[in-house]
C-alpha cells in the first residue's frame, strides 16, 4: 500500500499507513494486523478488514479480525 499512496498522491490521506516493514512477519502471519489495532485504537472485534489475497485473509482471521474478500487478481479462480 505504501507503494500505491505515493504513486499516486494519497499518502497523506491516512492517518496510518502500516507496510511490510511495519512487522517482524508478513502476511500471512498477523503481525502487521496486530501493529495496526494499537495504532487505530482498537481491539480486535471493533476493526473490519478488506483484503484481497488469501495471505490478507489469513493473516486477518488469525488477528481476530472480521474480513471481507474484496476480488482482484489474487483472489480471481482460473478455469
Amino acid at each position: 500500500m505504501g507503494r500505491q499512496t505515493r504513486r499516486y498522491g494519497l499518502l497523506g490521506a491516512f492517518d496510518h499507513v502500516i507496510t511490510r516493514e511495519s512487522a517482524p512477519r508478513a502476511k500471512p502471519a498477523p503481525d502487521l494486523c496486530r501493529e495496526a489495532l494499537p495504532r487505530l485504537g482498537l481491539s480486535p472485534h471493533e476493526e473490519v478488514s478488506f483484503e484481497d489475497s488469501p495471505p490478507g485473509l489469513q493473516a486477518a482471521r488469525a488477528a481476530d479480525i472480521r474480513c471481507v474478500a474484496v476480488a482482484g487478481a489474487a483472489t480471481h479462480s482460473k478455469p
